[in-house]
Parts: C-alpha cells; structure tokens; sequence
C-alpha cells in the first residue's frame, strides 16, 4: 500500500528549507547520508513519508546494498511511525512544517474571503445596502471597481474545485463584474448560471484570466458602439464562444484572431 493511500493531507509543491535548523540537524552525518536524507524528505513531503521497506527507501535514497544498512542505520532516528499506516514512516520536522504551512494557507484564504466579502458590503452614499454591481448614473459599468475586480481573478494561478465555497466566490466576482445586478438578491440568482458557465471554461482548459477575457468578448459583441456595455444577465453561457484560442482543446475554438475579430465586427454591426 502507499504511503498516499492514507487519508487527505496538506500539499504543497514546495516547503520552506531552513539552513541553520538542517545544518544542526545534520552535522553528525556523512556526506553520503546527507545526501540520502534529503532525497528522502522529498519524498515524505510529497507523500507524507517514506515506505518502511528498506529495499524501497534505498531506491529513493539513491544507496545501493553495501551502503544502505549503513546509512540508514544513521538516518532511522530522523523518522518515526505513521499515525495511520503501519508499513509507512514519516519525519517529525517535515510534518511540523507542513502544518505551519496548511494553518499559514487557511488563514490567508480567509483573510481574502473577508476582504472580499467587506468590498461588496461596502456602503456607498445613498445606498443603506452594497450593490454587487456598481454603477455609474448612466447605468454604465464603473470601469474602476471592474478593474479591481478583474485584478483579482488575474492574480489567480489555478482555478478551484468546482464544488467549493472559493469557485462560489469566483462565479460571484464574474456576476457581479458583467451580470448587471444591482442587488444582492438579483446578484445570487445568477451565479448558478454564471458557476456552470465557469465550470464548463476549466473543464476546456481556460485559466481563470482566459474566462474572464472571454466574458468581456462577449460583452462587446453584444454592445453598440458609444454606447454602455450591455450586461450578461444570466446568459452567461453565451461567453463559453468567446474562449481564447490558447485554451483550446480537443480542437474546440481554434479560430485564429481575424476569425474572432471578424464575428466581433458582425455582431455589432460594423
């Protein structure tokens, strides 16, 4: 069984490398076993340990037969038994920081959910309750708060499941950014619509930064000329023809950008 096989647990594709704390930690070692030791803490970090098998931990160690009951016998004590695998061993140190780091990583994403959620509840003269869209006296979008938004979707590496509370977020963002609501209420009847429609984008492969360029095309091809964007609504499925051509897969929207430009022009009427 691997060691992954064990329940769910913190991952991240890094973890901070302490040089005073490893040197301390190392400094009856050989060369050698120095060596092994970081190759194992690799491991472990992206499996939550190591297998107990010593033929398994001399293969990842990169020790061969007439080393490794040497170097092992030096490197047993860095590690103790895994709390739900008997055939598996992990390193305290290495789960202290991927705990220091999983608490780092949940603190951080609530700071932005309040953050977030504290600039749409935001009062504004006039107005007793936020409005998810801000407006300007045409009716036109305020190009700044949409800017702030489009910021934050830009800031995004990946986008998260599509069940989660933060994927709710981001349909939020979206609805709030081209829906045209003005009220909270019309706002949560849209993101549903909004949601699959952003579903189905990462299911094609599209960033986050993709979607949203997608979802502005289509705004503009719905818009006359001088005058406001039109809005969405809940047609937010309309967007899924405008994905960027990088996003394309399974040879889904590979129109090149004078195709795309050309159904811009067609659809305003130019």
């Amino acid at each position: 069984m691997s060691v992954h096989d064990h329940g769910e647990f913190y991952k991240s594709p890094s973890f901070p490398f302490y040089g005073q704390r490893f040197a301390a930690d190392v400094q009856v070692l050989e060369p050698d076993e120095v060596g092994a030791y970081i190759l194992l803490i690799c491991y472990a970090w992206e499996h939550q340990g190591i297998p107990r098998v010593l033929r398994r931990i001399a293969s990842i160690g990169k020790m061969n037969a007439r080393t490794v009951t040497r170097v092992w016998g030096a490197l047993e004590a860095y590690w103790k038994d895994h709390p739900t695998c008997q055939h598996c061993l992990i390193s305290p140190r290495l789960e202290e920081i991927r705990k220091e780091q999983a608490e780092h990583a949940a603190l951080q994403s609530e700071r932005g959910k309040s953050g977030a959620r504290a600039r749409w509840r935001k009062q504004t003269p006039g107005n007793a309750q936020a409005l998810p869209m801000q407006c300007l006296e045409d009716g036109s979008p305020n190009s700044v708060y949409i800017s702030s938004l489009r910021s934050e979707i830009a800031a995004l590496d990946a986008w998260a499941s599509p069940d989660s509370d933060e994927f709710q977020r981001i349909a939020e963002i979206f609805a709030a950014a081209f829906s045209g609501a003005k009220d909270p209420e019309k706002l949560a009847s849209y993101r549903p619509h909004y949601s699959d429609t952003l579903a189905a984008m990462r299911g094609r492969g599209a960033s986050p930064i993709d979607a949203w360029t997608a979802f502005e095309a289509a705004v503009r091809a719905r818009s006359k000329p001088d005058k406001p964007p039109k809005p969405l609504w809940g047609g937010a499925k309309a967007a899924l023809n405008y994905l960027p051509p990088r996003s394309s897969r399974n040879g889904e929207h590979r129109e090149s950008g004078k195709a795309i430009a050309k159904r811009y022009q067609e659809a305003q009427g130019l």
